[in-house]
């Protein structure tokens, strides 16, 4: 498939094409006869045809102008759109629509007719015209009017495709999939419906989903500027959204799991925004996704219920690596005296260095040319460095063909990555590659296999651009496997917020390096900062957090520790 709209101008068309002839193969047996006819009828029709559908389906429709429809691969796209209406594919409105005669008119074309003139329009706007003209009965010369028809099959088809209804054929054909690799993943193994049941719960919870999310938007504006009127309408849709959630009891496959869990999130925290806390925490009950635990014990603690509220925290820390909740749990308990709140238990270095900073490159730029003046190797490793580790030690695991994880083959990541059983659901295979990795030869030689036969593939945990497999061998020979271990079992247990928080800077010498945090002027640690900070301090890693100053006439460059 070429992918370049300069070399291939049916480019729009072949994606469709690609899409229909994927899922159709894949999930034929998901389809209803009527829906395969369709399918089929859209296969047999001409090239023009097809890529005219194409082309429309990425636009704003569903009404086009026939002498608006331009395309330099489409030469005789009236026929194109004949042979469309032909197998229902597209409908003829024009001459039924007085409306549209207008709506799809500017004010100038209207100017050119005379009819603004004739009607005294012609300094109102354009949708008091239509409305007047409209009202009127005014007869314009008759467009060419098309309406696309089947677009419930394409978005079936797509929602089949990509696991998901945000994303459609458009965001596919606006990606250049030239120029990425991607994982070969068995997508048999990997199936997500195995009924068209299954299909349609999730296509239903997906589009409560949606629903869920704009009366989100409407109890954030609401917080922001209160109308009771409007607050008494969100109310009702939200406690009738609530009424459609399918319960625990109708869930199929793992995927709906994964969007009930969402979804409750979502209308629990627009529940408590307007006040409904008892309803809210009926929903947070029902999920476990951050930050569900905490949100139930603050409405515990709101509504007097103290003991509850101390359950739900210690649950917290017993149980959840989200370091927002428990960061949360652990003030909350300390304030009750409940617990030694490790206020003062800094395990890292602290250091500050005086710079003339300058606006042309960033803090951490600047304290790496110091760095390297006085004889160090320092680089902007940030994130990339275990997380790289651990995207090369556990390639095949991480493109493992579970169940509802890869829909198509232009996946970066599985669809399941950032759940909070995406460990639990690979769990055997995390543990047997554990077992392996015990030994430095293993794990350097996995490292090195990986790095040649995986180069440029895309990797959520792999930033290909920011790593080189010689400072990827310099760390893995120097840091023990325990702390290794610790550091990508703390990965596994949480990725969402886990996976950010590292080191700006790995500095190196020839036989230690060290992980540098910078904080410039004003800048301030963050909550997972601190807790990736601690835990790299408790696994021997020489870590500390280095404040830079500005530094003034009189003071000079030098580091004090």
């Amino acid at each position: 498939m070429i992918t370049d709209p300069t070399q291939n101008p049916f480019y729009s068309l072949d994606y469709l094409d690609y899409l229909v002839e994927f899922v159709l193969d894949r999930y034929s047996a998901l389809f209803s006869a009527e829906e395969l006819c369709q399918l089929t009828q859209y296969q047999a029709l001409p090239q023009p045809s097809r890529a005219l559908y194409a082309r429309l389906t990425q636009r704003k429709g569903p009404y086009f102008r026939l002498d608006r429809l331009r395309y330099k691969e489409i030469i005789d796209t009236e026929q194109a759109a004949v042979q469309l209406v032909a197998t229902k594919f597209a409908a003829w409105v024009g001459s039924i629509r007085p409306d549209l005669q207008l709506a799809l008119r500017t004010k100038a074309e209207l100017k050119s007719l005379g009819v603004l003139a004739a009607y005294d329009l012609e300094q109102a706007a354009k949708p008091a015209i239509d409305q007047a003209l409209l009202a009127q009965h005014c007869q314009l010369p008759t467009l060419s009017i098309l309406q696309l028809e089947c677009g419930g099959l394409i978005a079936l088809c797509e929602y089949l495709f990509f696991g998901n209804r945000h994303q459609t054929l458009s965001e596919f054909v606006v990606t250049d999939l030239g120029l990425h690799r991607y994982e070969n993943v068995d997508l048999v193994k990997s199936s997500a419906f195995a009924s068209r049941s299954m299909l349609n719960a999730n296509r239903l919870v997906d589009q409560l989903r949606a629903w869920a999310h704009l009366l989100e938007q409407e109890s954030k504006t609401l917080k922001q500027h209160p109308d009771e009127t409007r607050k008494a309408r969100l109310i009702s849709g939200l406690q009738g959204l609530k009424s459609m959630v399918p319960s625990a009891e109708d869930v199929l496959n793992y995927a709906l799991t994964r969007g009930l869990d969402k979804l409750h999130l979502s209308l629990g925290q627009s529940l408590e925004r307007v006040g409904h806390l008892t309803e809210a925490l009926m929903c947070y009950e029902q999920t476990e996704r951050a930050p569900a635990l905490e949100r139930r014990a603050r409405i515990a603690f709101k509504q007097s219920r103290p003991e509850e509220a101390v359950g739900v925290c210690r649950a917290i820390l017993k149980d959840c690596p989200d370091p927002k909740q428990r960061a949360y749990a652990t003030k909350q308990l300390s304030k009750l005296d409940l617990i030694t709140r490790e206020r003062d238990s800094q395990r890292y270095d602290t250091q500050t260095l005086n710079l003339a900073l300058t606006q042309d490159l960033s803090v951490e730029q600047q304290v790496i040319a110091h760095l390297e003046s006085t004889g160090k190797i320092a680089l902007h490793t940030e994130n990339h460095l275990y997380n790289g580790l651990f995207g090369m030690l556990f390639w095949d695991i991480i493109f493992a063909p579970v169940p509802g994880a890869f829909y198509h083959p232009f996946q970066r990541e599985p669809a399941d990555l950032m759940e909070p059983d995406f460990t639990l659901r690979r769990q055997s295979l995390f543990e047997a590659r554990f077992d392996e990795l015990e030994s430095l030869v293993v794990r350097l030689s996995l490292l090195t296999l990986n790095w040649r036969e995986k180069q440029g593939i895309a990797n959520p945990f792999v930033a290909w651009k920011s790593l080189d497999l010689a400072t990827l061998e310099f760390v893995l020979r120097l840091t023990p496997w325990s702390a290794l271990k610790a550091i990508f079992k703390r990965l596994l247990s949480h990725f969402q917020s886990l996976r950010s928080g590292f080191p700006d800077l790995l500095v190196m010498d020839t036989e230690t390096y060290e992980l540098i945090e910078i904080k410039g002027p004003g800048d301030k640690l963050q909550t997972h900062q601190i807790a990736w900070l601690n835990f790299l301090a408790d696994q021997g890693i020489r870590t500390s957090v280095m404040t830079v100053a500005q530094e003034s006439s009189s003071t000079s460059k030098e580091l004090v520790i």
